[in-house]
């Protein structure tokens, strides 16, 4: 199978493209996860790639009427990032603003970070009828899990980006195809990193490689994350660096950056370190942004039963290194405390008024 060759068995209307393989060779996969035939039910089957006898079905879900959908029948094969960008028939601009609908661009650094950060806003989105796509940089092939790092890994998480992405509604999932820059024990850069590790790749080339995208898409917004990178992965403060370079590139008007309330954050850490004394609450002190700075809060509390379903695909992360892991515990909630504790996502939109507080990303409805 190669890039730009459509998978057997899928209607037509219905392209599916992947990268050759290894996922982090500086290819990029490209997948149209948007349905002919908007009214169909979707369920979408998530499997444990480690234990076969593990199955967690997402619960159907209904794709909104897209008005922004590509015509398909005229749409030439897309292939890898580069050749024949922007000589696509893409007519979802007119028809977008002709019904009030808008494209958002989420752009992540690995597989899983759409669910943690941003998943509830991209299910609300989508619900409205807008288009919604998913960007990420690596697949994320240095990730804890008990598949060993590498090739094997890469797939197994791209797999599971695929089931998220369908459960929140994304029409369009691209993988840039750079290497994940992983993680040193102490919390810094590793080591180890590939030769085109996310975090060594020079940022005017994949900012220029983002904002093909944007512009392809005519994006009017476009997410990444603080400066800080949330709490300092290496390739996340990649993500906002790549990210408002290839928006400024692209003109795309709006960029918000996807981040946490660090009050709510500590006050919660505070907590919970009264049961779990090992938690360090000063580690989370400089973490994310103030809450002062944060321009949106976006109550996704209807969404979060789409958003449990994006967690959930990501199966290789719930455990490995040392056993359970975040993802594994937060997926333990019970539902009405993880509607509440999930329920409101944040974002910072530089340039605005002290004290701007939105309730949407496109601003107040």
């Amino acid at each position: 199978m190669h890039a730009g060759q459509a998978l057997p068995g899928r209607r037509r209307g219905h392209l599916d493209v992947v990268a050759r393989l290894p996922l982090h060779s500086d290819e990029v996969s490209d997948l149209h996860l948007d349905s002919p035939e908007s009214w169909e039910v979707a369920v979408t089957d998530v499997k444990d790639p480690h234990r076969a006898s593990v199955t967690e079905r997402a619960s159907p879900i209904k794709p909104p009427v897209r008005p922004g959908r590509v015509d398909r029948e005229r749409e030439p094969p897309r292939g890898i990032m580069g050749q024949g960008l922007g000589q696509h028939f893409v007519e979802h601009d007119d028809n977008v603003r002709r019904n009030g609908m808008k494209t958002a661009v989420f752009f992540h650094a690995h597989p899983d970070d759409e669910a943690l950060l941003t998943a509830g806003t991209m299910a609300m989105l989508a619900d409205e009828g807008h288009r919604v796509v998913l960007v990420v940089a690596t697949a994320g092939e240095r990730g804890l899990a008990e598949l060993p790092h590498g090739e094997e890994l890469g797939k197994a998480r791209m797999d599971e980006l695929r089931s998220s992405a369908a459960a929140l509604g994304c029409a369009r999932v691209v993988q840039l195809g750079y290497g994940d820059s992983g993680l040193a024990i102490d919390g810094g850069m590793a080591d180890d990193r590939a030769d085109n590790a996310f975090i060594d790749v020079d940022i005017e080339e994949a900012a220029q490689r983002l904002a093909a995208i944007l512009k392809e898409e005519t994006a009017d917004l476009v997410t990444i994350y603080d400066p800080s990178g949330g709490y300092g992965h290496p390739d996340h403060v990649q993500v906002y660096r790549v990210g408002s370079r290839a928006a400024e590139i692209a003109g795309t008007p709006i960029v918000l950056e996807a981040t946490v309330n660090r009050d709510w954050l500590v006050k919660g850490v505070r907590l919970a370190a009264r049961f779990y004394p090992a938690l360090d609450v000063r580690s989370f002190e400089r973490a994310y942004s103030a809450g002062e700075t944060i321009t949106h809060r976006v109550n996704v509390r209807r969404h979060t039963r789409a958003k449990r379903t994006a967690m959930a695909a990501h199966v290789s992360q719930a455990s490995g290194g040392n056993g359970d892991r975040t993802l594994g515990a937060m997926l333990r909630i019970p539902a009405p405390i993880y509607r509440y504790v999930f329920g409101t996502e944040w974002f910072v939109q530089r340039g605005l008024p002290p004290g701007t507080r939105l309730r949407h990303p496109f601003g107040n409805p």
